[in-house]
């Protein structure tokens, strides 16, 4: 397990695993049980952006080791106490045909499988998110709560939907609303090109529906914790307006 950016952290729980409205369940849900529940999340409800006929044809984003090991900051930074749970170091080459790679595969089913590169790469960034004043005062809150699997029903259409927000600080009914990510750089007119470009606000706004038909909370306030993806991994917040 790599070095936790934080201690004490407790174990948040979030609405249930089915898509009834309203429903709620306590259970913790591991990354591969969220990823595999029914609810079209923001990564595919994105592409009718395209168009509908895109969305209705284009085969989900295969799993890659470059997203595996963004997956892994967002767990060192936002549920280290759970890194185990959801991760598996293999040291060698993972090569399927490999007869310790397939046993090592078998033991850790479900896992994310990082090699010691990308353990290293995923600690050194999130590392230097957890040191940055503005990302520290948001984790240490008395009211945040990180990674938070949320499942409702859309109610216009009755689409099972899903998200897994990254950190909420939520008071009196009410919530900031801040995603982590990983990008090539901190000047404001780059990552204002990145949201437009990728559909951040979109994902945000999706996020938005699922605090509130599965939590009953109003977001007020959202926004983006970036950190740069190669040395020296600076980190900014930007708060939208």
């Amino acid at each position: 397990c790599p070095p936790a950016c934080r201690s004490g952290i407790p174990v948040w729980h979030s609405e249930g695993k089915t898509a009834k409205q309203g429903e709620s369940m306590t259970d913790k849900i591991t990354d591969a049980q969220y990823r595999a529940a029914d609810g079209v999340n923001w990564s595919r409800l994105k592409i009718i952006r395209e168009s509908p006929l895109h969305y209705q044809m284009k085969p989900d984003r295969p799993d890659t080791a470059a997203l595996g090991m963004l997956r892994a900051v967002h767990a060192i930074v936002l549920e280290p106490e759970n890194f185990d749970q959801d991760f598996a170091v293999f040291e060698g080459r993972r090569d399927k045909r490999s007869r310790s790679y397939q046993e090592f595969l078998e033991e850790h089913e479900g896992k994310t499988i990082l090699n010691p590169k990308e353990l290293h790469e995923a600690t050194q960034i999130a590392s230097s998110v957890c040191l940055n004043r503005h990302a520290e005062k948001l984790l240490e809150h008395a009211n945040a709560e990180t990674e938070i699997p949320l499942f409702w029903q859309d109610p216009p259409t009755g689409i099972n939907c899903k998200a897994k927000i990254d950190l909420a600080i939520i008071e009196d009914g009410k919530a900031t609303l801040i995603d982590l990510k990983t990008v090539q750089t901190l000047e404001p007119k780059q990552i204002a090109r990145d949201v437009v470009k990728w559909g951040y606000h979109g994902q945000l706004a999706h996020y938005a529906e699922a605090l509130k038909h599965a939590r009953g909370v109003e977001v007020v306030a959202v926004g983006l914790l970036c950190v740069e993806g190669t040395a020296p991994h600076d980190v900014g917040l930007f708060i939208f307006d």
